[in-house]
């Protein structure tokens, strides 16, 4: 089993935070969920990691959050 996160870029919202989705592979077969109440800024995202930038207050608290 895999899994990563990736953000739905084409659902950015009118504070321009972007949901995140929870991608899961198993035997070659995906599932995507949405994680509910997780947004962040894309500028906030690291190059498409696991995790939002943790240099960044939003991000602080969404880590803690979780």
């Amino acid at each position: 089993m895999q899994y990563s996160f990736t953000l739905r870029k084409d659902k950015i919202n009118k504070d321009g935070l972007i949901p995140v989705r929870l991608l899961i592979t198993v035997n070659g077969e995906r599932a995507r969920k949405n994680v509910p109440g997780v947004k962040v800024r894309l500028k906030d995202w690291k190059n498409e990691r696991i995790k939002p930038n943790l240099k960044n207050v939003r991000s602080l608290l969404l880590n803690q959050m979780y």
